[in-house]
């Protein structure tokens, strides 16, 4: 019987403590082995519930994680660290989970992906939407051609939060705002449903939180195989309807929604999903990740996910400070587990 994977947290904010929940109930497929947290309160509260060895700084961590059993980690921490504590981690033969963005920006991601190209050890972005049970059957509806050719797409991924004070809205750590945070979901669910993104062009609008990050934009998108569409994220906009994303197609139309999912054929709109389960998502993540790395198996976002990811995000920048249309270029590298 194949033993549940020893895996290190480091980071225990909002987004890890779903991790935590979720390897609590699969006890099958991982176990805690050690947390590092630099919040005291915080990282006490996962050594009392697991009972488990917790640190204060994440690399000391690492340098001791052989002797605590430590075959993985989960990388939680704000994007600045990603890379260098990715890197560190990969150099010591562990695989790498790393919550998305990978890297705010290209250097920090070509270190973690040389890392693991000289590790052998497995690297892999964590993005929850392709994990939803209603993405994957829409994946399934548009590759059968349900749809025909699709023409059209629109996401909405925008909900009030203040993020005044939050490190968010730092871009010194965390490269951006909205659109590196929110924009990085929709981007990706958008790129495995309907292929690579050729074309960007973004604008923000007035700083409705007086930030020094966007808290508005919209993104347009043109695809590889020709489809166009909108993503509008905000942290000060309600979004106007209960759909994440609708996909507009010569047969058949979807819209994927938090709490459903519909498909029109020409007749009215069907039910085909029950909306986005964060922690079922999480659990794919989770067991997609262990498969790879106890079995080799390839996962459902792979390297050049990762880098397109990235590269998306740089090119709706640089449209935001050019006005123009930026050609989003998805650099390719040879590696075998990253």
């Amino acid at each position: 019987m194949t033993q549940p994977l020893r895996i290190a947290l480091l980071g225990a904010g909002t987004v890890a403590q779903t991790y935590l929940d979720v390897i609590a109930s699969n006890p099958a497929v991982a176990t805690l082995a050690a947390v590092a947290e630099p919040d005291p309160s915080r990282m006490h509260a996962v050594v009392d519930r697991f009972g488990v060895e917790g640190f204060h700084d994440l690399h000391e961590l690492l340098d001791v994680a052989d002797t605590v059993g430590v075959e993985a980690v989960i990388v939680c921490t704000p994007p600045v660290t990603h890379a260098t504590l990715s890197a560190a981690a990969l150099e010591r033969k562990m695989a790498v989970l790393c919550e998305k963005p990978m890297a705010p920006n290209r250097p920090g991601l070509h270190m973690m992906l040389d890392a693991a190209e000289r590790s052998g050890a497995r690297l892999m972005m964590a993005s929850t939407f392709r994990y939803a049970a209603d993405v994957r059957a829409a994946k399934t509806l548009i590759d059968d051609g349900v749809l025909g050719d699709v023409v059209l797409f629109r996401a909405s991924f925008s909900t009030p939060v203040a993020m005044r004070g939050r490190w968010n809205a730092r871009p010194e750590i965390s490269g951006g705002g909205v659109i590196i945070d929110a924009g990085t979901h929709a981007v990706d669910v958008v790129r495995y449903l309907l292929g690579p993104i050729r074309n960007v062009v973004a604008a923000e609008t007035r700083r409705l939180q007086g930030l020094p990050v966007e808290d508005t934009a919209q993104l347009m998108l043109r695809t590889e195989g020709g489809a166009s569409g909108t993503v509008d994220v905000s942290w000060s906009l309600h979004a106007t309807d209960p759909w994440y994303l609708t996909i507009e197609g010569t047969k058949a139309s979807l819209r994927l929604g938090w709490e459903s999912s519909e498909l029109h054929l020409g007749t009215g709109w069907e039910r085909f999903g029950n909306g986005f389960d964060r922690v079922a998502a999480f659990t794919g993540v989770l067991t997609d990740f262990v498969d790879s790395v106890r079995f080799g198996k390839e996962p459902i976002i792979d390297a050049a996910d990762a880098r397109a990811s990235v590269a998306v995000i740089d090119a709706a920048y640089r449209s935001i400070q050019t006005g123009s249309w930026v050609r989003v270029v998805e650099e390719r590298r040879s590696q075998s587990r990253g």
